[in-house]
């Protein structure tokens, strides 16, 4: 179904106890259409960092309440893109899915940063077969290059999918840039170094 208008509903009932009155608070439900999303917070996601780690680094010069606040409001948002993920693994689906309706510039935004990689985490995948055994392996990866290991095994699911619908690409006349950039909608600039990292996995350099 389709989200309509923001709507906030707030239910309390008074309690009586020992002719105390007492105010229990409910539940506040927010909706939202079109989807909000955090641009930030979806990259310290993306980097692999704890909610407590997310917050403390945009929280700077946060007082405790409103550092309470924004842990709440990282809490939401990795929810949301943990929901989100599935669809990340097939770009297209998150074009066409009715659930959450956002902006063709966020679900750019949102493919491009998840389909991200650091090149040292690559150089250290270079040579090696993008199995389930190396994949078990990548707190070694993690250690020498200080990325997050939940980053880490983000980047070699992305480049193993990628590799993976490479490897299923029956030879064509269309350049290998082009096919990755329509399958992943991918940025130019982001496919483009895909395709090299694929050359030099195919040849095991």
């Amino acid at each position: 179904f389709l989200f309509a208008n923001l709507q906030i509903l707030r239910y309390t009932r008074t309690w009586k106890m020992d002719r105390i009155d007492l105010q229990r608070p409910g539940i506040d439900i927010v909706v939202t259409d079109p989807l909000i999303i955090d641009h930030s917070c979806f990259v310290l996601w993306c980097l692999g960092f704890s909610i407590v780690e997310a917050t403390k680094r945009s929280g700077a010069g946060l007082d405790v309440h409103e550092i309470t606040l924004l842990q709440r409001d990282v809490e939401d948002s990795n929810r949301l893109f943990a929901v989100l993920e599935s669809y990340l693994h097939n770009p297209k689906s998150l074009y066409y899915q009715p659930l959450f309706q956002s902006s063709f510039n966020d679900l750019d935004f949102l493919i491009d940063t998840y389909y991200s990689f650091d090149d040292v985490v690559v150089r250290e995948l270079l040579g090696k077969k993008l199995s389930q055994k190396e994949r078990k392996d990548l707190d070694t990866v993690s250690e020498k290059t200080g990325v997050t290991l939940p980053s880490c095994r983000r980047q070699f699911d992305n480049l193993r999918r990628v590799y993976r619908h490479f490897e299923d690409t029956p030879a064509s006349t269309r350049p290998i840039v082009s096919v990755i950039q329509h399958h992943f909608h991918l940025s130019r600039t982001l496919a483009e170094k895909y395709a090299h990292t694929l050359f030099l996995c195919h040849h095991r350099f």
